[in-house]
Order: C-alpha cells, then structure tokens, then sequence
C-alpha cells in the first residue's frame, strides 16, 4: 500500500511539474506575442514607419520638382539682368 501512495505521489508532482512548466512557457509566448503586434518592434510601428517612408518619399519628389520650377524662374530672370553674363 505504501508503494502505491509514493507511486502516487510521484506521479502528482510530475504532474505539477509539467502544468508549471507549460504555464511558465504559456505566460512567455504571451509576453513574446504581445511585443510582436503592440511593442516598439511591433508590426503596427512597421506600417506606420513604411507609410510615413511612402509620404517621405512624396514629399521628396514634389520638393525636387519645385526646386526645378524655381531654378528655371531663376535662370530666366537672371538672363534679363543687364550685367548679367548670360545676357551676353
């Protein structure tokens, strides 16, 4: 009888010990997943940074064409200076 309850006992803690360890494991992926979509890595701060990179790059085509447009003005005008060199 007594063999039977050591057997026993045996077995329950085993048994404990395998639910603590799934529950530690359990609370880990939790943690893990939830820094995946909420944290600073997160994929939501991956497609907040991939379109403000899309705005970026809008932002950086329409200064250059205007930077373009003003450079023309400038030429243009500053062929109409009497003194200029492109006058000539």
């Amino acid at each position: 009888m007594n063999h039977l309850t050591n057997k026993k006992r045996i077995l329950k803690r085993g048994l404990i010990a395998r639910l603590f360890i799934l529950a530690i494991l359990t609370i880990l992926l939790a943690w893990h997943f939830s820094n995946l979509f909420i944290g600073n890595n997160s994929v939501e701060v991956y497609y907040d940074l991939k379109d403000k990179k899309s705005d970026l790059e809008y932002e950086i085509t329409r200064l250059k064409n205007e930077n373009a447009k003003l450079q023309k003005e400038l030429f243009e005008l500053k062929s109409l200076e009497p003194n200029s060199p492109l006058a000539n």
